[in-house]
């Protein structure tokens, strides 16, 4: 049979006990934000997984399609931009 000290059965939880449970509710709360935080940032990865998948299955699937969209495209833009400020760059000059 386990004895007890006797001022231990007098003695009544008080302050101590309720700085342990705020101290717990504390770090309950604290988990279950970085748990939220986890769950946001593997959903963002699922999504980018999932959009590296689709590209990929774009590029298998119908490659010159997926090569002027990835590249043509943005070569061409860079292309147009590029004439139209050597034109604003002349017209300035013959203005000048």
């Amino acid at each position: 049979m386990l004895r007890c000290w006797p001022w231990a059965q007098r003695v009544k939880p008080g302050a101590e006990l309720d700085a342990a449970m705020d101290v717990r509710g504390m770090a309950i709360k604290a988990l279950q934000e970085n748990a939220s935080e986890l769950e946001s940032s593997v959903r963002g990865l699922t999504e980018q997984l999932r959009d590296a998948r689709d590209n990929i299955a774009g590029i298998v699937s119908n490659p010159l399609d997926a090569a002027a969209q990835k590249l043509l495209l943005p070569a061409v833009i860079a292309i147009v931009k590029g004439i139209r400020s050597r034109r604003g760059k002349r017209d300035q000059a013959h203005a000048d």
